[in-house]
């Protein structure tokens, strides 16, 4: 589909400018954000769908940013949140990145190589990136510095937003 390569232009324009593209849901909660990484059906848009539209950065792809602290913005081209919003782009520091899983409520921390692969999955990289591949690496090894849990919730949204409140 067409949007596959609008897909991989933006991944590689965003390794240029030092961010990764992220198959990813990002929300806004008081002054940092939550990031939910994982697969199509993991749980990522409706983990975003609980919040005010205003809070959600992006349900579908978001871009990460190393730096002294990791930080998360929204992008125009993908995600149902950012097709109704007109505007700037949003962004906030990352206080956790959780990778989902559907289960009873629980939070498990990941070791920094759990931490890598769960990103390098979710990273929207083309098969025939090239060099870009090397700073896709260098540029996940930095992000995987902040805080990186595995989420298993069920779909009970008031006791999944009250435990991530708790985490705060």
């Amino acid at each position: 589909p067409a949007h596959v390569g609008v897909l991989h232009v933006l991944s590689l324009a965003a390794i240029d400018s030092g961010q990764l593209l992220v198959h990813a849901s990002a929300v806004r909660d008081g002054g940092s954000a939550w990031v939910f990484v994982g697969p199509s059906g993991a749980g990522k848009s409706t983990l975003a769908g609980w919040y005010p539209p205003d809070d959600v950065l992006n349900d579908d792809f978001v871009l990460l940013q190393p730096g002294s602290e990791l930080s998360v913005h929204s992008q125009p081209f993908f995600g149902k949140t950012m097709a109704e919003r007109l505007g700037p782009s949003l962004s906030a520091r990352v206080r956790s990145v959780f990778t989902l899983r559907h289960s009873t409520l629980a939070l498990r921390a990941l070791a920094p190589p759990e931490r890598f692969i769960a990103l390098m999955d979710a990273v929207a990289l083309p098969e025939q990136a090239g060099t870009y591949r090397a700073g896709a690496l260098e540029l996940a090894e930095q992000c995987i510095e902040s805080p990186w849990s595995e989420l298993s919730f069920s779909l009970e949204p008031e006791r999944t937003q009250a435990f991530l409140k708790t985490l705060s």
